[in-house]
């Protein structure tokens, strides 16, 4: 499946992090702002296969209803889809 969600990047601590408002579940961190955006993809996949697998209700996301983002925070949209994600898993196997 395809899915896009917002994820709010912010520097904290020297370290940037991506956290999901509409996945609790889903936050990373990296060192540049370069880095977190392919951080915060990889965990989402992650994420979202491990509800696949699971058969955990996939919540909606909530594309623009983001109420309170951290001072100097950025807004990016991260799209995965977990098919190619399930079949490189298979290869590795």
């Amino acid at each position: 499946m395809r899915y896009t969600y917002p994820a709010v990047l912010f520097q904290k601590d020297g370290r940037i992090r991506a956290v999901f408002p509409d996945l609790p579940d889903c936050r990373t961190e990296s060192g540049s702002w370069e880095e977190a955006e392919e951080a915060a993809e990889d965990a989402l996949g992650t994420v979202l296969r491990a509800y696949e697998d699971y058969e955990r209700r996939i919540p909606s996301a909530s594309l623009s209803t983001i109420r309170s983002v951290p001072h100097g925070a950025r807004i990016a949209y991260i799209t995965v889809d977990t098919r190619p994600l399930r079949a490189m898993s298979r290869i590795d196997a």
